[in-house]
């Protein structure tokens, strides 16, 4: 079994430092794709936006707003969160609020994947041939996987750069 080599406190925390920058960077990178997503759903799905008796320019002018407001927000809380922990990455210590945010969006976004898994269960959609589950569903959910554990490890090391920073005295 190979032994597992002590790294200097400094060491440690330019290289918890190094990974918080990379996470912060991926956070803002993966809040396109919380952005594209949703929009996709609105063109592909109408009755999200009130359905085919709607009148289309209604539909329209309706799902543009609601997109436009759920993007605003996605990507202000993703920069706020993914800027954060690049500063604090960078050695400039930040409060635990882009955590916070980063606890909840991540709350949230395992919250939506349970509820789609259990719907497509319930309806028996991962079995069925020509169900609305298909290949682009997987991928999207991947994807959104792959968004998860970016701010798994984003909340990991920003507490344990926290720590680090407070056993230095800074």
């Amino acid at each position: 079994m190979a032994r597992r080599t002590a790294f200097s406190p400094e060491a440690e925390r330019l290289r918890t430092g190094s990974t918080l920058r990379t996470l912060g960077a991926g956070v803002i990178v993966f809040g396109i794709w919380a952005v594209i997503k949703p929009v996709l759903i609105a063109v592909a799905v109408p009755t999200l936006s009130g359905g085919y008796n709607q009148p289309p320019e209604d539909r329209t002018v309706s799902s543009v707003i609601g997109v436009l407001i759920w993007a605003a927000v996605i990507i202000l809380l993703r920069l706020y969160v993914g800027l954060s922990a690049w500063k604090e990455g960078s050695g400039t210590p930040q409060g635990w609020g882009y955590v916070v945010w980063a606890v909840i969006m991540l709350l949230f976004s395992l919250l939506l994947f349970t509820g789609i898994v259990l719907i497509a269960i319930h309806f028996n959609q991962f079995v069925e041939l020509g169900s609305t589950v298909t290949l682009d569903t997987f991928a999207s959910l991947l994807v959104d996987i792959t968004s998860d554990i970016i701010l798994l490890e984003l909340i990991w090391n920003a507490g344990k750069m926290k720590r680090l920073n407070r056993q230095k005295g800074r």
